[in-house]
């Protein structure tokens, strides 16, 4: 029973208690951080997945579409990938759920990017599967091509209290497979404007015809 009654040995719990508490608090509460906080979930694709066009020289659009998961989506910021040999982009057009174009549209060589967000509006923001803007492409060779998202520099935010402003919920994407026909382009025939018929006068002054004298036949005679 000394031993209770040791002063260090007291101490040393005191100080043992001293330090534990701190550390089951840091532990509990670091638990419930992570319970509440949102993992990203966010899914960028396209629709259709396999489009296709009957020609070489027919357009067709791409709809971006996100789906949220457990995010609260308010702004996207896409960059695509295709083929040039294939493919050329001809616009990039934001969808009503995200009206506000934070950088605009960029095109080059097989790349488009651009972003878009919901606005001011807070409660605009995307919890369920959504459009974000829609590709229009134009076939340049038959045959099939892929459009894909570029993951490492796509970004997808969110206003889930469980995420960061600034960290990038985008957890999956997926490509589209693209079938482009071989036909040929219709080529549009000319139709030649008849020659007008008829008789062209020539232009110029007009000499005015003269009028022909009068004479008279029964002139009479004077008598001296």
């Amino acid at each position: 029973m000394k031993i209770l009654t040791n002063k260090y040995f007291i101490l040393g719990n005191l100080l043992l208690l001293l330090i534990s508490i701190p550390l089951t608090l840091f532990f509990i509460a670091r638990q419930q951080e992570l319970r509440g906080r949102a993992a990203p979930s966010s899914r960028l694709s396209f629709s259709p997945e396999n489009p296709s066009t009957s020609t070489q020289c027919q357009s067709f659009n791409v709809d971006i579409m996100v789906d949220p998961g457990s995010n609260i989506v308010s702004i996207v910021d896409f960059y695509l990938k295709y083929d040039p040999t294939k493919l050329d982009v001809l616009q990039i057009k934001e969808s009503q759920n995200f009206p506000t174009v934070v950088r605009p549209v960029s095109v080059s060589s097989g790349e488009a990017n651009m972003s878009v967000s919901i606005g001011t509006d807070v409660t605009r923001a995307v919890q369920t599967i959504a459009s974000v803007a829609t590709v229009t492409f134009r076939p340049k060779a038959g045959g099939a091509a892929q459009i894909q998202f570029d993951q490492n520099r796509s970004r997808v935010f969110s206003l889930s209290p469980g995420d960061q402003p600034t960290e990038n919920v985008l957890f999956q994407v997926s490509p589209a497979n693209v079938a482009i026909g071989t036909g040929s382009c219709p080529t549009a025939s000319i139709t030649p404007s008849p020659s007008p018929t008829g008789v062209i006068q020539p232009t110029g002054a007009i000499s005015p015809t003269p009028t022909p004298a009068i004479i008279p036949t029964n002139v009479p005679t004077a008598t001296p």
